[in-house]
């Protein structure tokens, strides 16, 4: 008798062993199938190969697009805007911020990063005289040379 109930309560731990791994390796399957990204990279962190000379802004943008992650949001009337302002950057390996940062001093653009999204304002106007240089921050913001943080709402 004794023996009898040992094989069953063996029997019952086993099964559910087995279940238990059966479960823990399909939520680790799951987890391994789905490709995340814990961190996206800053625009710092991020180098595009360019040789841009009089060129629009929008194919700038077009030019950081294809050869990162970053996707660019704006209103079609800011590129508007900028339709006369022409960019060149020299050839070489740049950072994404560098880009920026020229685009900003030429049309008065500020951005700011969210994940893998840049979003373009319009915060300063063309070719302001006070417009001498960019701040990134730390926590991915473009602050403007007159010392505002970029309006993402916009």
């Amino acid at each position: 008798m004794k023996i009898f109930i040992i094989k069953r309560i063996i029997i019952a731990v086993s099964i559910n062993l087995f279940y238990s791994i059966i479960l823990s390796l399909t939520c680790a399957g799951v987890l391994l199938a789905e490709e995340s990204k814990g961190q996206y990279k800053s625009i710092k962190e991020v180098f595009i190969t360019v040789d841009l000379s009089e060129v629009p802004i929008k194919k700038v943008f077009d030019a950081i697009e294809k050869q990162t992650d970053f996707k660019f949001t704006y209103k079609k009337e800011l590129l508007t805007q900028a339709a006369t302002s022409k960019l060149t950057v020299k050839s070489g390996r740049k950072s994404v911020a560098f880009v920026l940062k020229k685009i900003a001093n030429e049309t008065g653009f500020s951005f700011k990063q969210h994940n893998n999204i840049i979003g373009v304002h319009n915060i300063l106007p063309k070719k302001s005289p006070d417009v001498k240089s960019q701040k990134i921050l730390p926590d991915r913001v473009l602050y403007s040379a007159m010392g505002h943080p970029s309006n993402f709402s916009g």
